[in-house]
């Protein structure tokens, strides 16, 4: 069966490359109808002998891909992610949100909030995971000191929660704190913050195993696979996201250092280590095998 799929084009590839490698029942085209001409045409060709696409973003205006899809009444799924939810609801109290592909298709979405927020737009959904964790090994991390590790967006640092790490890295001078994504131009920043801007993989994964603690704060947020990744390399989490046993949640108005201090005081008493056997639990849970089988289950009963 051929299966198209488009939108958010950082996700919609790797999803296409995934299941092309696990699988070989269905065979996954990414067409990018987003930012590529030749890629439209792709998809207007293809759409006529493919059973499915699946868009990889919430859509609640008008899409010639997807009046295609529903045209030639293929199945279809979407999938939210994170600024498509956000988009809905303000589009839904404006009552300018069409529901003209979420009444025709299967909607998913991988994230705990965004589920609560489909709700709130009375949108049924399943809950289906497509971001698994590519680790060669596990190990129990030894830290030296405590270092705060938080990604922060260049350019959109107030969206990321940089005020509120300002502060509590103010209020907790003994502890270091390192940012990833900006350089901290033009931020005010403490004494104990170091900006790194843009780094690789290698030096980011080196990160996740000398910091005790990961910060994810945006005003807003999908399924972040860097949670993940923190917490399978180590880190306590806190994040603006629930997701019950693994992470600590903090919301605006929240003491932040009341958790930080919960935080210190476990890790100190696990002698400076991590907590390896949630790192094992969350490891298996999302395991390429669990992950990717579970989204073929979801894409074979909708098909």
């Amino acid at each position: 069966m051929l299966i198209l799929v488009n939108g958010l084009p950082l996700f919609a590839k790797q999803i296409v490359e995934d299941m092309n490698a696990f699988q070989s029942e269905h065979r996954f085209v990414f067409c990018n109808t987003y930012y590529k001409r030749l890629d439209k045409l792709k998809f207007f060709l293809l759409m006529p002998f493919a059973s499915m696409c699946i868009s990889v973003n919430g859509v609640t205006d008008d899409s010639a891909a997807l009046n295609w899809v529903i045209q030639l009444r293929k199945k279809l799924i979407l999938l939210w992610s994170g600024t498509d939810v956000l988009l809905a609801l303000e589009r839904n109290s404006k009552q300018t949100m069409s529901r003209k592909y979420i009444d025709y298709a299967l909607n998913a979405t991988d994230s705990a909030l965004l589920s609560s927020e489909l709700d709130q737009l009375q949108i049924p959904h399943v809950i289906t995971y497509f971001k698994w964790l590519p680790l060669e090994s596990l190990q129990k991390q030894t830290y030296n000191r405590i270092r705060v590790l938080s990604y922060v967006a260049k350019g959109k640092e107030d969206f990321y929660g940089w005020q509120t790490i300002r502060q509590a890295a103010i209020d907790n001078p003994l502890l270091d704190f390192v940012l990833v994504g900006t350089d901290g131009k033009d931020l005010s920043l403490p004494h104990n913050v170091t900006c790194l801007g843009w780094i690789d993989k290698t030096k980011l994964t080196q990160l996740y195993k000398e910091c005790a603690i990961f910060l994810r704060l945006p005003k807003h947020d999908g399924f972040s696979l860097s949670v993940l990744e923190a917490i399978a390399y180590g880190a306590e989490v806190i994040w603006t996201t629930p997701m019950p046993s693994y992470v600590e949640r903090w919301t605006e108005g929240q003491s932040i250092n009341q958790i930080i201090d919960k935080l210190v005081s476990q890790i100190e008493a696990r002698k400076m280590t991590s907590n390896f056997e949630r790192q094992k639990a969350l490891v298996k849970q999302f395991s390429r095998e669990n992950i990717l089988s579970g989204f073929l289950n979801t894409i074979n009963a909708t098909s």
